[in-house]
């Protein structure tokens, strides 16, 4: 939360943009912004193409049943190391304990 606050208030503690506008000046930034995005997209397509024929395999193809079983309890464990738990991870204790686990991590 500091390093979100700090990136748009100057020295003086003063409210600014300046400070993300000058990330956009620096060519090197500018490239590291589209390798980060041209990864992500061939990351997402080849994670979804995969997926997909994992997933038509399980249901439609003719697979023996115990490479089903396999593929069905790989995807069920994969799941868990991918984040798809990650907004069901938060303590159930109400506002407080949310609190402290955010300040756990970010603060």
């Amino acid at each position: 939360m500091r390093l979100f606050e700090g990136s748009f208030t100057t020295d003086s503690g003063a409210f600014t943009f300046t400070n993300v506008l000058q990330l956009f000046e620096q060519p090197y930034i500018l490239q590291a912004y589209w390798l980060s995005i041209q990864i992500s997209a061939i990351t997402a397509l080849g994670g979804g193409v995969l997926g997909f024929l994992l997933a038509y395999s399980v249901t439609v193809g003719e697979l023996p049943r115990p490479i089903r079983t396999v593929l069905i309890t790989f995807s069920g464990v994969a799941a868990n190391f991918a984040g798809v738990p990650s907004p069901l991870s938060l303590p159930s204790g109400g506002p407080d304990s949310l609190l402290q686990y955010l300040r756990m991590f970010f603060i």
